[in-house]
């Protein structure tokens, strides 16, 4: 019974000991305030918040939002309403009394994720040149097999607004859009214009994806997320590890990716991708027009980028940022398509600190960018 009660003992004091240890060095890194672990609790939180109540109106069957709805978009960084038009899609300014001056489709950026209803890129681009009538149908999240959705589904409310026949725009998030290029090239052809979920390069297996579940479930509970030490260790994993690495390119938080300086050519795939894209505008009776790339932050940062490196797991020495750049602009100069690259217009200061959005006056350099490439 002595011995049991001695075990006992020693047992009790060990675990108060690595109690008190572990309170310590909660304390501790809350004192010290490592720059890495403080993005990464700042990222935590920003995350859970997430400007998901406006995406709600969106409704799958239509493929378009709740016509003449409202929302709200909330978040740390940012927070103001949108309303929707008789179309179901944001366009305050647009003047329905005139054909579109321009007609563009794309994801979060064209959406005006992060920007009042006033700062839209439609509304600037209109107040820099009364002559601009953009009509801009946006879709947070979506990626090419979604672009040419839209413009299936949409193919009434295009033909209304464009009286003219002008040639439809793409707006292209180089952050992620560039993988999903690479795939609608790979694509079959029973299988290119079909919505889908997230890109299968993204999708980890095995370790790294239950890995990859875990830390989904314990970024949405805030008595871990926000726990310095566990999260102390979990960056420490992550940089250790290989969990943001897919081989010829690592991922951020925000599933943006940055290529390695030795990655190979996506040339065939990128044309092949720019081919069929032509031939579904065709098919739908209209033409493909210029495409707009939109930077990731971390491209035109170098600061940014060591902030994703360090809570990927990656060096920014080891990062080629004009790899995705290079590629597609071959790919469209060989496809004869305008493409407009304007990240030597952009500062670190366009951007939301933690979210990838631009900030209003970001919004107003591609509006600017976006007029000059359309006037001849």
């Amino acid at each position: 019974m002595g011995r049991a009660s001695s075990i006992a003992k020693v047992i009790g004091i060990n675990v108060a000991g690595l109690a008190l240890a572990l309170v310590g060095a909660e304390i501790a890194l809350r004192i010290i305030k490592p720059e890495a672990l403080q993005a990464r609790l700042k990222m935590n939180e920003l995350m859970r918040q997430g400007p998901a109540q406006a995406q709600g109106l969106f409704d799958s069957t239509t493929f378009r939002f709740e016509p003449n709805s409202q929302g709200q978009q909330l978040h740390t960084e940012y927070q103001h309403s949108v309303q929707h038009d008789r179309y179901g899609w944001r366009n305050p300014c647009f003047d329905f009394t005139k054909p579109a001056s321009a007609v563009v489709i794309g994801d979060s950026y064209t959406y005006g994720i992060g920007v009042s209803d006033d700062d839209l890129m439609q509304c600037q681009a209109s107040d820099l040149d009364p002559t601009q009538n953009i009509y801009a149908l946006g879709l947070p999240g979506a990626n090419i097999p979604q672009y040419i959705n839209i413009l299936k589904t949409q193919a009434s409310t295009i033909g209304k607004v464009n009286a003219n026949n002008q040639p439809i725009d793409l707006m292209l998030c180089m952050g992620n859009d560039y993988e999903g290029l690479i795939a609608y090239g790979k694509a079959t052809d029973a299988t290119e214009g079909k919505p889908s979920g997230p890109l299968p390069s993204l999708n980890h297996t095995g370790l790294k994806a239950k890995l990859s579940s875990f830390n989904s479930w314990v970024m949405e509970q805030p008595w871990i997320a926000d726990l310095n030490l566990v999260q102390a260790a979990k960056l420490a994993a992550m940089q250790g590890g290989s969990i943001k690495d897919h081989g010829s390119y690592y991922s951020n938080y925000g599933g943006q990716t940055f290529y390695k300086t030795n990655s190979p050519s996506d040339a065939k795939d990128l044309r092949l991708a720019l081919q069929r894209i032509q031939a579904n505008f065709k098919r739908e009776g209209v033409q493909l027009g210029q495409i707009i790339l939109i930077p990731d932050g971390s491209e035109i940062s170098t600061a940014r980028l060591k902030r994703d490196g360090q809570l990927g797991g990656f060096s920014p020495d080891a990062i080629d940022v004009d790899h995705k750049y290079d590629q597609l602009l071959q790919a469209c100069s060989a496809e004869n398509i305008s493409c407009v690259d304007f990240r030597s217009q952009l500062s670190g200061e366009d951007y939301y600190e933690f979210d990838g959005h631009f900030r209003p006056n970001g919004v107003k350099v591609m509006s600017q960018v976006f007029i000059d490439a359309k006037t001849p």
